[in-house]
């Protein structure tokens, strides 16, 4: 009768490791399928903000009363939109490439070099202070890309002519209090948009993923979908290493 009883303990214990495995197995295929859907989502999306980049650069220029002040360009203020919509590295890509196209099909070729080193510094350092998740270091990053604006074509300038590159600062400063205003103003849709792009159909009030590994690259996203099906509440996420911000 003992020995009866231990065979059926065993076998019980038995299906439940397998059962056990079985989840395991299921919820890590899950995970690995939201984070391919990831990594094409974030190639989709560089290559949309680089062509919006490119678009608001080259044709959405003001120009602005008398010979000081020149063209207001909204081009800064698309970068700032990139760093909301794609929290992930490559957006300095996207800012740079973007922006560079622009003067190589302008005819401002002699920029393009200096464009694209500048503008994908502005798009790096706006995604490491959004990464922060405050209002506020989002203002800060959008100062700090408009200082590197400034002085990065003023300093390029100056190598290609001289004490002419200080003819450019009323122009440059203007542009960078335009576009800190206008970037200010697109926060609040934006960062309701890229809830929306990166939920992964969860529930967006439980909090962003900060930091989810794909492979050798990470992005910050939503609690991926897999997860949050099996109900998984550990911090980071014990299948997909995902680390979840309560």
């Amino acid at each position: 009768m003992a020995e009866k009883d231990q065979i059926e303990t065993e076998a019980k214990s038995s299906g439940q490791k397998m059962d056990g495995q079985r989840v395991g197995q299921g919820a890590e295929q899950k995970a690995s399928l939201a984070q391919a859907r990831s990594r094409t989502q974030i190639l989709v999306l560089t290559g949309l903000l680089t062509a919006l980049v490119f678009v608001v650069t080259r044709f959405l220029g003001i120009p602005m009363p008398g010979d000081v002040l020149g063209w207001l360009n909204l081009g800064d203020s698309s970068i700032a939109a990139s760093a909301l919509l794609l929290p992930h590295p490559l957006v300095a890509l996207a800012a740079g490439a973007g922006s560079a196209l622009s003067n190589l099909t302008s005819g401002h070729l002699i920029f393009a070099p200096a464009t694209f080193v500048i503008k994908g510094t502005m798009g790096y350092v706006l995604y490491l202070c959004i990464k922060r998740g405050t209002f506020s270091w989002y203002a800060i990053g959008v100062f700090l890309a408009e200082v590197i604006m400034v002085v990065g074509y003023t300093a390029y300038i100056f190598l290609l002519v001289d004490l002419g590159s200080l003819a450019s600062i009323p122009g440059n400063l203007f542009q960078a209090g335009a576009n800190f205003v206008l970037a200010l103003a697109l926060y609040v849709p934006l960062m309701s948009l890229r809830r929306v792009l990166w939920s992964g159909g969860t529930d967006v009030s439980r909090g962003v993923v900060s930091g989810a590994t794909l492979g050798s690259a990470q992005v910050d996203v939503l609690k991926c979908s897999a997860c949050e099906e099996l109900g998984i509440e550990s911090s980071p996420c014990s299948r997909c290493r995902n680390t979840i911000g309560h």
